[in-house]
């Protein structure tokens, strides 16, 4: 009896140590990379960092809010000021770092990583707890939560303070394992799911469908009025304050953001085959100026309004290049192993970032592939919620493909569903039948 006991405390004490090693080797990657790739950033000042995000920080510690007076979307001699330029997560954590730290680029390029990585460990320790006991299955688990820390363009999101989905891929990862590998889906992971799709959305507003999408998945699952309820509330309240936010701040309910609709014309309009997708490095900002050529705007959501009507008039009289433009969208956003839409690697670097986009793409359509066939095949001996588990990550990867495919798609856009595929394969691992 003595040794039974004996066996069974040796192997709490294996797994304990593997749950450490684990939050170990990814908080000390995640560390390694924001040294790595931001040395050149040291002395950068954090209030001059691009897409509006170092000025609507400056503006939220000056005490004025999110405004941002500017000419940067393309309109000189005409500046205007945005109070919705961007969802507020990204300034907030920003603003929360400074306060702490300094206005210090690395300190602060530190605090964001670790920061965020919170959500990230919390969702490994999730799939810790769904661990099977077949040990090359555990292998498999152990590779698919490691995976994401060897991709850079997972780690570019882990590193980079300016674009919004170096924000919203933590939130995503936590909602997904809270839904997808949760044991009971109790009042206390009811609460933190539900803050969750609150921090997914004022990441970033096209995180929208996302978080909707998952909100349903848990509605689906879950047959408790009382923590549906709580989950239904709760996640509302992040929508509700910002819509309230906007029309104090700007004068209209909303509840995305005013550089939608430039974003929507961006990936809309006569020229942008020819510009899609850029040559290595480059964006579509620079093209900004043409789409606002000789007009004046009085306001963000005047700016706002011009452009979808744009986009739209060009979608409805240009179906054909349209549907063009989608598909090569589709392309960057789950096929091409070629990064688009930021500064491209060289050398070895170059082939270590071709290798990991490829392994991400084959996560991902692994994962895919998986969930068709469970919709698909009889359950047989599978968990009950596996089918609406299967159903909420095809519904997912949709929701979060969709935005960048009636805009305008870069590899960032996709490399946040990096982890919600390694958590589906490792639900699958877990509890899947042989």
């Amino acid at each position: 009896m003595a040794s039974t006991f004996d066996v069974a405390a040796s192997r709490t004490a294996r797994s304990r140590w593997l749950l450490a090693g684990l939050w170990a080797a990814t908080i000390a990657i995640a560390l390694a990379a924001t040294c790595v790739f931001n040395r050149g950033s040291i002395v950068r000042p954090l209030f001059n960092l691009s897409d509006l995000a170092g000025p609507t920080t400056e503006s939220l510690l000056d005490g004025h809010g999110l405004m941002v007076c500017t000419e940067a979307m393309g309109t000189p001699g005409n500046p205007i000021c945005f109070h919705a330029a961007h969802m507020p997560m990204t300034a907030l954590v920003l603003a929360l770092g400074i306060k702490l730290l300094g206005n210090r680029y690395l300190a602060v390029a530190y605090f964001k990583a670790l920061l965020l990585l919170i959500p990230i460990e919390f969702a490994v320790y999730l799939a810790w707890l769904r661990m099977p006991a077949d040990r090359m299955r555990r292998i498999a688990m152990v590779l698919l939560l490691l995976a994401p820390f060897t991709m850079t363009a997972f780690l570019a999101s882990v590193i980079n303070l300016a674009v919004e989905e170096g924000y919203s891929y933590a939130f995503l990862a936590l909602a997904v394992a809270i839904l997808f590998l949760a044991k009971e889906l109790n009042t206390p992971l009811t609460i933190l799911f539900a803050l969750a799709l609150d921090c997914l959305y004022l990441s970033k507003s096209s995180m929208a469908p996302a978080a909707m999408v998952l909100l349903f998945g848990f509605l689906m699952m879950q047959r408790r009025s009382r923590l549906r309820i709580i989950a239904v509330v709760l996640a509302l309240a992040a929508p509700a304050g910002w819509a309230v936010y906007q029309h104090r701040a700007s004068g209209r309910y909303a509840f995305g953001t005013s550089l939608d609709g430039i974003n929507f014309h961006k990936g809309n309009n006569a020229d942008f085959l020819d510009r899609y997708p850029p040559q290595d490095g480059g964006t579509l900002d620079k093209f900004d100026p043409d789409l606002n050529y000789g007009l004046s705007f009085k306001d963000e959501w005047s700016f706002n309004d011009y452009h979808f009507r744009a986009g739209i008039d060009y979608v409805l009289h240009h179906p054909e290049e349209t549907m063009l433009g989608d598909l090569r969208k589709l392309d960057v956003l789950l096929v091409s192993v070629r990064k688009v839409g930021s500064t491209r690697l060289s050398g070895m670097r170059l082939l270590w970032e071709t290798a990991t986009l490829a392994l991400f793409r084959l996560i991902l359509w692994a994962a895919i592939a998986s969930a068709i066939f469970t919709m698909f095949t009889p359950l047989g001996e599978y968990d009950p919620a596996w089918r609406p588990i299967a159903g909420t990550f095809l519904a997912l990867v949709v929701a979060c493909v969709l935005p960048y495919v009636l805009g305008f798609a870069f590899t960032r856009h996709a490399s946040v569903l990096i982890f919600p595929a390694s958590l589906f394969c490792c639900r699958m691992l877990a509890v899947a039948p042989k």
